[in-house]
């Protein structure tokens, strides 16, 4: 066989060379093709590593441009089919990337990354639901946590494992991954700077969405949806959409949504559910039920629509829906999740039928599988506190008493989750002045984006906000009104955030919204407790899944709000949920006036408020006033006595 020729030798070296480095320094594989086009301008690989390398270093347009005649002159090869297609769908193109990137399928069906960005484009295509059978690669949560860390070496180390985060496709495959294992804030910078390179790669552009949207970042996730919408009609866009847009109260066009992603694909458990949730919002309890029955009759989602049947508090559950349910418990093909949501259902059940003991357990059970899954950590949670006392002094609200916007709107809703909020919430959206959103995440948005711009940060929040000029303040005021202008529908003068939360920040809506009210329901902290402990909650209060967990937090609750009490005295008005349902026209009174509202008649019949409510309590709140089940609690008092003495230690 004759030797290869020095030029030939050359060109193999190069484009051999040029492939080892697509992966970790795709500049330089572009530099070892172009160099290997000077030497073969006809090379066909050598115009395929130049276009995958442009396509890898955000150069779509140049790709796309390289790649077209390697496709032409090369169509039965993959690898130029996956490479065009790629670089049309990083330009927006959907449509005829779809075409090239089902060439590249059915020429290689082995080839993973091409599958995934066959399913990313369909995905935002119109009319049809994208394929659910391929799988996303599975990459150890250390690799993402260290690459969306900013860590140097991390691209190399995912190279090694097989994951060439230098490819846009792999990519936004990870980033995927990293949203899943609930490391989104950690994406959330490199998707932007990624789609700052490429602005037109809409599949991208929906992951940052679904990153925003982790982070209850919901301003932000609307605008990204919004330019996706200008493009796309795609069922995953619509899908974001219809989340956002419950979430945000446009109830109504949400529904519509559901109704249409169900019309293209009937029965979907995750939809089914989503769409039961959003008729249990508007009060149209009997259409929510049969959509949770439709969840629980199925093969997946029975324990999350279960548990939704058990949360509207108003359903009694028969002899095969208690035998069904302990199957499922029992069957270990049962998901971590669904077991959690079972238990709670059958826990619910359970003391409807008075067995309180059998009761207490499946609550028990439920709540130590929570615990594995979100832990928390008193000692950390009382350490906040006591930095929270030592800097908001009375010396540091006086030395910032000019700071925050000084318009008036929000009515903020604090406390412990399951003391009567919900129903306050009502009260004040019965006034013609007043209404009522949700429970909003912006404080706590903002909170942490304050702390990151302090001069401070190295102290830790709330001690950073002292490295805040007063003025900045002022701005992140306006930032929260701009923010939930999103979730403000009608109009009115005021409005309600109802995050329990919020008063970990009290201090901190104290410094930018000085206008603002704060309203701190309180509820005897052992039915409080308890209601909690039997409460499946969606996400947070991660404390109420143990007893003495939430003995711990009740106890700086009270020294938190306590110490406001002392610095800014009056601030924070606090209401009794005992007296509330047992004097009503007297406590609403006084919570008008400090509202600065006049009364209202309506206030006084909250349940006949024709209004969506999200939270756990939306069935409680549609009935009259009454005092009855006050003492309620008492039922599981033979298992509440840790409860009662951890309580009395506070």
């Amino acid at each position: 066989m004759p030797a290869q020729t020095p030029s030939k030798s050359r060109l193999a070296a190069l484009i051999s060379q040029g492939r080892g480095l697509l992966a970790t320094d795709p500049g330089e594989a572009v530099s070892r093709a172009h160099h290997a086009l000077r030497l073969a301008p006809e090379s066909l690989e050598a115009a395929l590593l130049a276009g995958a390398g442009l396509r890898r270093i955000g150069d779509a347009a140049q790709a796309a441009e390289r790649l077209k005649s390697v496709v032409v002159r090369a169509p039965a090869v993959w690898g130029p089919q996956f490479e065009y297609g790629a670089a049309l769908a990083a330009l927006g193109q959907s449509r005829q990337a779809i075409e090239h990137l089902q060439r590249a399928v059915a020429l290689n069906p082995a080839a993973g990354l091409a599958r995934l960005a066959l399913r990313d484009q369909q995905g935002l295509m119109e009319g049809k639901a994208p394929p659910r059978d391929i799988v996303p690669p599975s990459v150890p949560r250390r690799l993402l946590e260290s690459f969306f860390g900013g860590e140097p070496d991390a691209p190399r180390a995912l190279a090694a494992a097989g994951f060439a985060p230098a490819d846009p496709i792999m990519f936004k495959a990870l980033a995927d991954c990293a949203v899943g294992w609930g490391l989104a804030s950690e994406a959330e910078k490199r998707l932007a700077e990624a789609l700052a390179a490429s602005p037109a790669f809409d599949a991208l552009r929906l992951t940052y969405a679904v990153a925003l949207h982790a982070q209850e970042k919901f301003p932000e996730a609307v605008r990204e949806v919004a330019i996706l919408r200008t493009r796309s009609s795609g069922f995953d866009v619509l899908r974001l959409d219809a989340a956002l847009k419950a979430q945000t109260g446009d109830y109504e066009a949400a529904l519509e949504l559901y109704d249409r992603l169900l019309d293209l694909m009937p029965g979907e458990p995750d939809l089914t559910l989503a769409r039961g949730h959003v008729l249990k919002t508007l009060g149209r309890q009997a259409e929510a039920l049969t959509a949770y029955r439709q969840n629980a009759a199925g093969l997946s989602g029975a324990g999350a629509g279960y548990w939704a049947i058990a949360n509207l508090k108003v359903v009694a559950f028969d002899e095969v829906d208690l035998q069904r349910m302990h199957e499922l418990i029992a069957d270990p093909r049962t998901n971590p999740s669904e077991r959690v949501d079972l238990h709670f259902a059958l826990g619910k059940a359970l003391e409807d039928a008075g067995d309180f003991a059998a009761a207490f357990s499946h609550y028990e059970a439920g709540n130590t599988l929570r615990r594995g899954r979100h832990p928390f950590d008193p000692a950390a949670h009382s350490a906040f506190v006591d930095a929270t006392v030592a800097t908001m002094t009375e010396a540091f609200f006086s030395a910032r008493a000019d700071a925050g916007t000084r318009q008036a709107g929000p009515i903020f809703i604090v406390g412990l989750p399951r003391s009567g909020s919900t129903l306050v919430e009502q009260i004040l959206a019965c006034h013609s002045q007043v209404e009522g959103t949700a429970e909003l995440p912006d404080v706590r948005i903002l909170a942490a984006q304050a702390h990151a711009r302090s001069s401070a940060c190295e102290e830790g929040y709330p001690a950073s906000l002292a490295g805040l000029p007063a003025d900045a303040f002022t701005s992140i005021g306006e930032g929260y009104l701009n923010r939930t202008s999103l979730h403000r529908r009608l109009g009115r003068l005021l409005f309600t955030d109802k995050f329990p939360g919020n008063v970990l920040h009290a201090g901190f809506i104290h410094l930018i919204l000085p206008e603002a009210r704060i309203i701190d329901v309180r509820r005897d902290p052992m039915a409080c407790a308890l209601s909690a402990f039997r409460q499946n909650f969606a996400g947070g209060q991660a404390y109420s899944a143990d007893l003495g967990w939430f003995a711990s937090y009740y106890r700086d609750y009270e020294r938190l709000t306590a110490h406001f009490d002392t610095v800014l005295p009056g601030r924070i008005h606090r209401i009794a949920y005992e007296d509330l349902v047992t004097r009503p026209e007297l406590e609403i009174r006084r919570l008008l006036a400090y509202c600065g509202l006049p009364f209202e008649d309506a206030c006084l019949r909250p349940h006949e408020a024709n209004r969506p409510v999200r939270t756990a309590s939306s069935e409680q709140v549609r009935r009259p006033l009454d005092g009855g089940g006050l003492e309620d609690w008492r039922r599981f008092e033979p298992w509440l006595a840790p409860l009662r003495d951890a309580l009395d230690r506070c």
